[in-house]
């Protein structure tokens, strides 16, 4: 239970970094509830951005956090003198906060179980021995984007070192609750805010990704953040304004900080702030959008200065020579953007202040724009109510049109992914290609209906995510893959893909809702006969049954998506829990080995992979994390050990144990071998000059969950290590070369 344990108390604290935020980003028709969801949803954002500026650039990057939150302190007060205290909800608004409450009880509860990935394998080992680490050291190491290590090693502050794992849990709880407060702040109905909220909580995706340590999994909470910046300025208010577009700057900042893809969002931002100067409903938010794209591209300028300097294999040898055409990357390389020099320094400060100019510049100009607007026949009075209730007039037919032209972009792509055969068909599918029909579907639905700019805009930005990112993944995922972790290739589209799938979901109930319920409602139908003299409706038909209608047509649809994609997956990810007892394997590593200054060897008495275990070797899976995670010295060298991380477990020799020894001016090491037939340690060494003491024998089962059919199913992997200690009369003077991990 520690999962829960620490998402409740990862949350609490954000809730406390958050709530100054949450004080002065709030408007007067917010309540008691959104006040709280902005204050933990912004609040995470800000903490582990700022343990991640720490690891950057020290205490300045931590002490920048401090004084910004202390500012916002003094701006809370003067804010709360003009607004007074948010409004605690009405009595009918109880119940649906209980439900709210109720879902994301549950949501926590199937995402209980602790996956300690303590195991040196792909990216979920990485991520988390490098937060042990951190919290072992206070010095950060890390070869791809450092925010999530760092957000697991804040669960391990939180509750030790099973909370590094156990905060994942979180992510789903933030998941839920950011699409449900983006859609309440668009206009659709709370209800149906909560169906979405409902299928997230036991869609088995967002289940498993909320236990497992892959950086996608942080992702998706952060995307809708992120989405949620851009909507609430739609209606922010005076300071607020500014607050939600730092909120977007931090949130894009921490998006690049967290995976190579970040700054193509800021595309999409930029193309709805263009479109707020062409469309002339729009260009009264002209200067907010144009706030907000200097203040992404501020943040992604930082992340990419970071992925340049920092981590440059990842970030530009993987990332961004992926996304790039090759001549673009070459000339790029060539002129040294792509390198941490000056030349980089100077384009990112000449963006930045570009932007900042077209901010100001749209400043000064966009409220006479509006004017002429209004003088020159432009909104109607028909247009001034908008229906969205987000503060705007209603959209025109060139915002309709792009609804129509994305609709058919994400179409053609999806389209595109069965044309391919690509991984990407089979994994929509499991993410319940019902839902991405809906969500194929929304712009047009919202094309033909009235609705309003904010609803416009967030229909396009997260349109735009899901053209791009499936397509990205049309060609990363170019053939069915199998993997030896469950879902693992899902994990690119469940980052991005997912989070905007379901806010068009939202978006397109909320469409159904309000065409059904308030359209169609007989109160509604009165007074429009009234003033259009037209027959009055019959009277029989009430509203509550519409909506009963509704809530029904709602309750079947969610029961079709769990029994056609939910269920089958989720009865595998909850019958057991991944990697059951490879924690325990390190924890009687260590017992066995009581002197924790003595180096260690690892080997294998015949350089098989352990049968079932779905990793080629076991000095990377279980030998690495005692020296990153623990601390003990790993000697290395190359004869005791062959280059790359999936090289076999090497067969020790006499020669090699000398090496080690030599290496680590020591005339005793460990050696832990893993059993897989062959001749023991003992017997090879029979014979030599070295003494061999065997110390134990460790025998484990580890749960696995592999993806090699769509569906396989949980087995375990037996492993059996013997432990020993070899010594020398003295300390071999022959060295060689050495390669010692120490893990500090």
């Amino acid at each position: 239970m520690f999962a829960v344990l620490t998402a409740a108390l990862a949350a609490l604290v954000s809730l406390i970094v958050g709530l100054p935020w949450g004080l002065v980003l709030r408007r007067r028709a917010d309540d008691i509830v959104d006040l709280l969801s902005d204050s933990v949803l912004v609040g995470l954002v800000l903490t582990i951005t700022g343990l991640t500026m720490y690891t950057y650039i020290g205490w300045a990057g931590l002490g920048i956090s401090v004084v910004v939150e202390l500012a916002l302190v003094a701006v809370m007060v003067v804010r709360r003198r003009e607004l007074g205290w948010p409004r605690l909800p009405i009595r009918r608004e109880w119940v649906w906060i209980a439900v709210l409450v109720v879902i994301l009880a549950v949501a926590l509860v199937l995402r209980r179980h602790t996956i300690d990935f303590i195991t040196y394998t792909g990216d979920m080992g990485a991520y988390v021995n490098w937060a042990n680490q951190f919290l072992r050291t206070g010095g950060f190491h890390a070869s791809w984007p450092p925010l999530y290590s760092v957000f697991l090693a804040f669960g391990g502050l939180l509750t030790g070192a099973k909370g590094v794992t156990g905060i994942i849990a979180i992510t789903g709880l933030l998941l839920i609750l950011g699409a449900v407060r983006v859609l309440r702040l668009v206009g659709v109905n709370g209800w149906v805010a909560l169906i979405v909220a409902g299928v997230v909580a036991v869609h088995p995706e967002s289940i498993w990704f909320s236990q497992i340590p892959l950086s996608e999994s942080l992702n998706a909470p952060l995307l809708v953040i992120w989405l949620l910046s851009i909507i609430a300025l739609f209606r922010a208010e005076r300071v607020g304004v500014f607050a939600w577009s730092f909120v977007g700057g931090v949130s894009i900042l921490a998006l690049s900080l967290l995976r190579g893809t970040a700054p193509i969002l800021v595309f999409a931002l930029a193309l709805v702030a263009v479109i707020a100067l062409i469309a002339p409903r729009w260009r009264s938010l002209a200067p907010r959008l144009w706030l907000l794209v200097a203040a992404n591209g501020a943040g992604s300028a930082i992340g990419f200065w970071y992925g340049v300097d920092r981590i440059p294999s990842y970030y530009v040898t993987t990332q961004i020579r992926e996304l790039l055409p090759t001549g673009l990357y070459s000339k790029l390389v060539e002129i040294g953007i792509l390198k941490a020099t000056v030349v980089s320094a100077l384009t990112l400060v000449v963006v930045v202040v570009v932007l900042a100019a077209v901010y100001a510049l749209v400043r000064r100009y966009a409220p006479r724009v509006d004017v002429l607007v209004a003088s020159g026949g432009g909104a109607s009075s028909a247009d001034a109510g908008d229906e969205a209730a987000d503060g705007g007039y209603s959209v025109g037919w060139v915002i309709r049109a792009i609804e129509v032209l994305l609709a058919l972009g994400m179409l053609v792509v999806v389209l595109d992914a069965k044309h391919r055969a690509s991984d990407v068909w089979p994994i929509l599918h499991r993410e319940a290609f019902l839902l991405v029909v809906v969500a194929i579907v929304t712009p047009i639905l919202l094309a033909v209906t009235r609705h309003g700019r904010a609803q416009a805009a967030l229909a396009i930005v997260s349109s735009l995510v899901v053209i791009v990112f499936v397509q990205l993944q049309n060609k990363r995922l170019e053939a069915v893959s199998v993997h030896t972790t469950f879902l693992y290739w899902d994990r690119y589209l469940y980052s991005e893909f997912f989070p905007a799938m379901i806010v068009l979901v939202g978006l397109a109930l909320g469409v159904v809702h309000r065409v059904v319920v308030v359209r169609l409602d007989p109160a509604t139908l009165v007074g429009r006969a009234a003033l259009t003299g037209g027959a009055t409706p019959a009277a029989s038909g009430s509203r509550l049954r519409r909506q009963l209608g509704v809530t029904t047509v709602a309750v079947a649809i969610l029961a079709l998506v769990l029994v056609k994609a939910v269920l089958p997956v989720s009865r595998y990810i909850q019958h057991d829990e991944l990697l059951l007892g490879a924690g325990q394997i390190e924890t009687d590593l260590q017992v066995s080995m009581t002197d924790t200054t003595k180096p260690f060897v690892w080997g294998s008495t015949s350089g098989a992979s352990v049968a079932s275990s779905g990793f080629p070797n076991t000095w990377m899976a279980y030998g690495t994390p005692l020296a990153v995670s623990f601390g003990r010295e790993f000697a290395n060298s190359q004869h005791t050990q062959p280059k790359g991380d999936f090289a076999p477990d090497p067969v020790l020799t006499a020669a090699a144990l000398d090496q080690a020894m030599s290496c680590t001016k020591s005339d005793s090491v460990y050696v832990v071998e893993s059993e897989t037939g062959g001749k023991s340690l003992k017997k090879r060494l029979a014979g030599t000059d070295l003494t061999v003491s065997h110390l134990t024998t460790i025998r484990q089962d580890v749960v696995q969950l592999s993806q090699l059919t769509p569906m396989d199913s949980w087995h375990t992997a037996s492993y059996v290590f013997g432990v020993y200690e070899v010594s020398a009369s003295s300390v071999p003077s022959e060295a060689g070369t050495c390669d010692v991990v120490t893990g500090d």
